[in-house]
C-alpha cells in the first residue's frame, strides 16, 4: 500500500521542507471549529520574533549599501525581504522585444487637423491616419539616480491625410482635393529617458519622455489630381506641414502608448505568485510587492517584500527581515536578471504551514519499504520495552502507527552549496485494533538534522530539484513513560532504520519531480544558476518574453482605448 499524497507531502515537509523554513515558536491556539486567533498570547509573538531574528537572514561578509533602502518605501514593505537586479542586457532585450510591438499597434489615434495659407493657396489637412508604424529595437544605458536613457532609431511611418485647397485670391481659380499618402522616416537618433516609481499598491510604474523627435517626408503620393504642376505645388506646400503634424503626433503616440500599455500591463500583474505544491500545501503565495526601484550605473536594483502569505491572508508572518547585501551576485555580470533570497522568505512559508497545522503525518504499516527489515507489529513494539513490558491493555495481534509532528517550524540554513535542516519533532506510537486507533503507548521527542542539495535543471522548463542526502533523529527523549522500562537503544535503531529504508528514499522520490519555475506574466526564466552561501540563496538567470501573451494583452487594451 502506497502512502497517501497528503501523508507523503506531510512527511516531506517534516523531513526537509522543499523551500525551507526558519524557526517559529508555538502552534496557534484554535477555538472550536478551527478558528485560530492571530496569537495565543503576547509572549508567543515575542518568542517567535526573537527566534526569527536569530535564524532568519544570516548576514554575509559583503558591504551592505543602504542608499537604495533609504529611497524605498518601508511604510509599504516593512523591510526588504528579497532583492532583484536587471542588467543593461536584460533591459535591452525587454525594450527591444516590447517597444516594436507597442508602436506597431499605436495607429488608433486622433491627429489634429491643420489649416493655413501658403504660397497663395489656402489648405486644410484633416482625417490624418497612421497606417503603418515600425521601429528598430532601441538600446539603453543607465544613469545612476536619474533613469534609463533609451536610444530610439529607425522609426518608419506610413500615413494618409485628406487635403483640400484653393486659391487664396479671387483671381486664382486653382482648386484641388484628395488624399495624400506619405512615408516618413526619422531624421536622427532620439535619446529618451525612462524614470521609475512604485505605486501605492507596490507595483512598478514607468514614465517615458522621448525628448525631441523629427521626421522627414520621403515618398509622397497624391490622389485627386493629375496635373503635374499641382502635384509639385502640393509637395512644396505640404512637406513641412506634414512633417510637423506627424512629428508632434508620433512623439505623443509613442510616449502615451508606452506609458499607458506598459503601466496597464504592470497593473494587471499578480504580485502574489502561488507556491506550486500539491494540496493541501497549495495555500501560500510569494508576495512580490515592490518596495523600491533604483537605477544604478550598471543595473536596476529592485527591493521586494519577499514574504510568503496565506491565500486568504489570515496569517501574516510577524518577523521583519534583517539587511540583505545590496550588491548583485558575482555571476550577474553575464546574465539579465539576478535575485537574492534569505531564510526570511522561507521562514514566512513555514509559519503559514504551521499555523494551518500541516506539519504532521502518520506512518502506517503499508508505508514501510518491503526490504526495510522492520514492521509495525506488536513484536516490534515489545522490543521497545525492557522484558517486553508492554502496557497490559495492548492486544497482542494489533499493529501500531507512528504519529510525527513538528513542535516548531523547521530551521533551514543555506550554507556553501547545501541546505541544512534542523527541526524538533514529537513521535507518538499508537496501537490500532481493526479500524479503531486507541491510546498512545510510547512518546518521545528528538532533534532532526538533515542536509540536502538543491539545483536548477532545465528540460522543457526550468525546475528546482532538491534531494536529501542524510537525516538523523538522535538523541531521543522519552516522555510520559517510565524511562526505566524503555529500551532507548532499540527505539533509536528502529527510527534510524525507518528513516534510512523508508522515509529518505520516499521523500527523494516524491520530490524528484521538482518545483517548476513556471512562466509568469509572459516571462520565462532560462539558463538559471543557483548559488547557496551562508544564509543566502542567489539566483542568476536570463529570460525570454512570450510575445503572443503580451500581444494578446496589448490587443485587448487597444480595443478598449
Amino acid at each position: 500500500m502506497a502512502p497517501s499524497r497528503r501523508a507523503a507531502v506531510g512527511a516531506a515537509v517534516l523531513g526537509a521542507w522543499l523551500l525551507g523554513c526558519a524557526e517559529g515558536d508555538q502552534s496557534p491556539t484554535c477555538e472550536a471549529g478551527g478558528q485560530c486567533e492571530e496569537w495565543a498570547d503576547d509572549m508567543a509573538e515575542v518568542s517567535l520574533l526573537q527566534k526569527a531574528e536569530k535564524h532568519t537572514d544570516v548576514l554575509i561578509d559583503t558591504v551592505v549599501d543602504t542608499d537604495s533602502d533609504e529611497r524605498g518605501t518601508y511604510q509599504r514593505c516593512h523591510g526588504v525581504g528579497a532583492r532583484g537586479w536587471m542588467s543593461v542586457d536584460g533591459m535591452n532585450y525587454m525594450l527591444g522585444s516590447l517597444m516594436p510591438e507597442i508602436v506597431a499597434r499605436a495607429t488608433k489615434v486622433d491627429i489634429p487637423y491643420m489649416r493655413g495659407t501658403k504660397s497663395g493657396f489656402k489648405y486644410l489637412l484633416s482625417h490624418a491616419k497612421i497606417t503603418e508604424f515600425t521601429m528598430d529595437a532601441p538600446y539603453v544605458r543607465f544613469e545612476e539616480g536619474v533613469g534609463v536613457h533609451v536610444q530610439f532609431t529607425g522609426f518608419r511611418v506610413v500615413a494618409s491625410v485628406h487635403y483640400q485647397g484653393e486659391g487664396d485670391a479671387w483671381y486664382n481659380p486653382m482648386w484641388s482635393a484628395g488624399w495624400i499618402t506619405a512615408d516618413l522616416a526619422q531624421k536622427s537618433d532620439v535619446s529618451g529617458i525612462i524614470s521609475f516609481d512604485v505605486t501605492d499598491e507596490g507595483r512598478p510604474k514607468i514614465e517615458l519622455d522621448m525628448g525631441s523627435l523629427g521626421f522627414e517626408l520621403g515618398k509622397f503620393d497624391v490622389e485627386g489630381t493629375i496635373l503635374e504642376g499641382i502635384l509639385e505645388l502640393l509637395a512644396s506646400i505640404f512637406k513641412s506641414n506634414l512633417e510637423g503634424m506627424f512629428t508632434s503626433s508620433i512623439k505623443d503616440i509613442v510616449e502615451k502608448s508606452a506609458n499607458t500599455y506598459l503601466n496597464d500591463f504592470f497593473a494587471s500583474m499578480g504580485l502574489k505568485l502561488p507556491l506550486p505544491l500539491q494540496p493541501p500545501y497549495d495555500i501560500a503565495a510569494a508576495d512580490m510587492t515592490f518596495c523600491y526601484i533604483d537605477v544604478r550605473s550598471d543595473y536596476i536594483a529592485i527591493g521586494l517584500l519577499g514574504a510568503f502569505v496565506e491565500d486568504e491572508q489570515v496569517f501574516t508572518f510577524p518577523a521583519k527581515p534583517r539587511a540583505l547585501a545590496s550588491l548583485p551576485p558575482a555571476g550577474f555580470a553575464d546574465k539579465m536578471l539576478a535575485f537574492r533570497f534569505s531564510n526570511f522568505t522561507l521562514s514566512s512559508a513555514c509559519y503559514i504551514f504551521q499555523r494551518e497545522g500541516l506539519l504532521k503525518t502518520t506512518i502506517q504499516p503499508g508505508y514501510l519499504a518491503k526490504d526495510s527489515g522492520i514492521s509495525l507489529e506488536m513484536k516490534t513494539a515489545q522490543s521497545f520495552f525492557r522484558n517486553s513490558a508492554l502496557p497490559r491493555d495492548m492486544p497482542e495481534n494489533a499493529n501500531f502507527v507512528v504519529d510525527i509532528s513538528s513542535e516548531n517550524p523547521p530551521v533551514v540554513l543555506f550554507d556553501n552549496g547545501k541546505i541544512n535542516i534542523e527541526d524538533h519533532i514529537r513521535v507518538d506510537f499508537r496501537w490500532e485494533e481493526g479500524q479503531e486507533r486507541t491510546g498512545v503507548f510510547l512518546s518521545f521527542t528528538a532533534p532532526v538534522n538533515a542536509s540536502a542539495v538543491m539545483t536548477i535543471t532545465e528540460d522543457e522548463e526550468e525546475v528546482v530539484d532538491m534531494q536529501l542526502d542524510q537525516i538523523s533523529c538522535t538523541p531521543i527523549t522519552i516522555i510520559d513513560v517510565n524511562k526505566d522500562v524503555v529500551n532507548i537503544d532499540a527505539i533509536s535503531e528502529f527510527i534510524q532504520v525507518l528513516v534510512k529504508t523508508t522515509l529518505l528514499p520516499y521523500l527523494n522520490g516524491f520530490m524528484s519531480a521538482g518545483v517548476p519555475l513556471s512562466e509568469s506574466h509572459g516571462l520565462r526564466l532560462t539558463a538559471s544558476e543557483m548559488t547557496l552561501s551562508k544564509g543566502i540563496m542567489d539566483v542568476t538567470s536570463d529570460f525570454t518574453i512570450n510575445l503572443d501573451a503580451f500581444n494578446s494583452f496589448i490587443d485587448g487594451l487597444v480595443a478598449q482605448y
